[in-house]
């Protein structure tokens, strides 16, 4: 029986080529064992973010709120935080190479405020 390692996300900057924020205004590429990335996209609060990336084995943002953070760990995906600036390759051949540990914290937002995504405010997520 062949092993396959299951994809790894991440929380992409609009074109793609650093890593970013996790969250509804930042694109979610899950990358395959070969290398392959395809888009997740999920509509409504993060938890359809989490449900999106469900098959993944990690989510590598450079920051995430408390709310996404339990999503995600409700759905069994772990979590890795990466500097600002860090370009999405190079986050996932510093995961692979098991360089980049996951079990990053959560960000101090909480999610208790109004944010302003580009379709609607967004009031909280109701777990």
């Amino acid at each position: 029986m062949a092993f396959t390692l299951p994809p790894i996300a991440v929380s992409t900057s609009p074109d793609g080529r650093q890593v970013a924020r996790f969250g509804h205004d930042f694109p979610l590429a899950a990358i395959d064992a070969a290398g392959v990335s395809t888009q997740r996209q999920a509509e409504g609060c993060c938890g359809s973010l989490a449900k999106a990336v469900a098959d993944c084995e990690v989510v590598i943002c450079t920051a995430i709120g408390r709310g996404a953070a339990g999503h995600l760990a409700q759905e069994g995906v772990r979590l890795a935080i990466v500097p600002e600036g860090t370009l999405v390759d190079a986050a996932v051949t510093l995961y692979r190479s098991g360089r980049l540990q996951a079990g990053g914290e959560p960000s101090a937002c909480d999610h208790g405020h109004a944010h302003d995504h580009a379709k609607e405010p967004h009031t909280g997520c109701k777990a």
